[in-house]
């Protein structure tokens, strides 16, 4: 048997959120994860209605004051103060004129905030992060989280592009935990993410898990194959107790489609790429 509260899940939505999927995944959790598993909620200036001993709100500007120093500090993605990179200057051309979610530091910003103040905060051997709208969907085993592997850090890698970072272990047990925490976040007090080509979140992880990686600093491993590059989260091990809502099509369905699962028939394949059918 673990101990109780062996496993701590954190996430964080805002309101908007929480009432289009956020509340799911808050009550899917209280039905199918087990004992030992808490979940932590870094709440965005709302209150949830769900009420557990296993259910932990913290409000997230509270908590993170640093983040609040980010948000304020980079209200237009390239006001930071450092010399741009010729990536940022591509970057504030493409901004101006259309969205590229590549490029929002501040909107993905919240989640790394929120889990790198959780390390701080957990006494779990596991700290776990789950995208929030992350639907569980069969009970899940106690063991399921320590059985993943036995790196500090467990993620879902893919060979040509970032990681899906929907779902990441962290073994709080490791000597240098704390270490992957503050390089994290320091990547975005100091305005180091700019440097980047990419700057958000799944793009600065990649960057910060490679290099503590190759110094030793850390030890990794991906619980998916590199070669499933489109929804690597369900055809990983944890596709058979859960589901990530990639996607407004997916949170509209209500499931990943059949695309997304690698489940979709050759004929509505074809039927698909001339346009004659959606996605299902």
């Amino acid at each position: 048997m673990t101990d109780t509260h062996d496993v701590n899940l954190v996430t964080t939505m805002h309101r908007g959120g929480y009432e289009k999927y956020g509340q799911t995944m808050v009550q899917t959790f209280l039905e199918y994860w087990p004992e030992n598993v808490r979940l932590t909620v870094y709440a965005e200036n709302f209150e949830l209605q769900e009420q557990s001993k296993r259910l932990e709100v913290v409000d997230l500007h509270q908590a993170c004051p640093a983040l609040v120093a980010f948000k304020e500090a980079n209200k237009e993605p390239w006001q930071n103060g450092l010399p741009e990179s010729s990536a940022a200057k591509e970057a504030r051309t493409k901004l101006t004129y259309k969205y590229n979610f590549k490029y929002d530091a501040v909107k993905f910003s919240n989640k790394v905030f929120a889990y790198c103040t959780q390390a701080s905060r957990t006494s779990s051997r596991y700290l776990v992060w789950l995208d929030a709208d992350t639907v569980t969907t069969k009970p899940i085993p106690e063991d399921l989280i320590s059985s993943l592997g036995d790196a500090f850090l467990l993620y879902l890698g893919r060979r040509y592009t970032h990681s899906e970072c929907g779902f990441l272990r962290f073994d709080m047990g490791h000597p240098n935990a704390l270490e992957f925490f503050r390089t994290m976040q320091a990547m975005y007090v100091s305005g180091e993410i700019y440097t980047l080509n990419e700057w958000h979140d799944s793009f600065v992880f990649d960057v910060v898990r490679s290099v503590l990686c190759a110094v030793g600093t850390i030890d990794a491993e991906t619980i998916s194959s590199y070669e499933v590059s489109r929804h690597p989260f369900v055809h990983s091990a944890l596709g058979t107790y859960m589901d990530h809502l990639k996607g407004d099509h997916a949170k509209q369905l209500g499931r990943s489609s059949l695309r997304s699962r690698g489940m979709e028939p050759l004929p509505r394949k074809i039927l698909r790429k001339l346009g004659l059918v959606g996605d299902v």
